[in-house]
């Protein structure tokens, strides 16, 4: 038994995630520009063990909302994050309170469109 308690002592922690009272927490919400339908509203919620939920709704459609989950990692001066495979390794910068869509590479859109930005969603 002690070999156990032991054991489980050595054993590394996992990563501490960040902590709830991150500002970043939450959920965003925006519409995006559609070539084929009124637009399309995007609701992404970013939680604190670096998970997410995207779900892309089409406006005045009856079709369900196209969900995906999975997990983000994050930039090294953590300013943006990556989502994984599950939504095409979108990218998103993070600050005052909105998330902008980026480029494949991080960097900024040179042309930005209101639907590229996504903004918190007050509690």
């Amino acid at each position: 038994m002690q070999t156990q308690a032991a054991t489980a002592v050595a054993t590394p922690l996992p990563a501490e995630p960040k902590s709830s009272a991150e500002p970043w927490v939450g959920h965003y919400e925006g519409t995006q520009p559609c070539a084929d339908c009124t637009g399309v509203r995007v609701i992404l919620t970013l939680n604190q063990n670096n998970t997410y939920i995207l779900s892309h709704s089409y406006i005045g459609s009856n079709a369900l909302p196209k969900i995906m989950r999975g997990s983000f990692s994050w930039n090294n001066d953590e300013t943006s994050i990556e989502l994984d495979e599950k939504a095409d390794n979108r990218r998103y910068a993070i600050g005052n309170n909105e998330v902008r869509l980026l480029n494949r590479d991080g960097s900024e859109v040179s042309e930005p469109q209101s639907g590229n930005v996504l903004k918190k969603r007050q509690s």
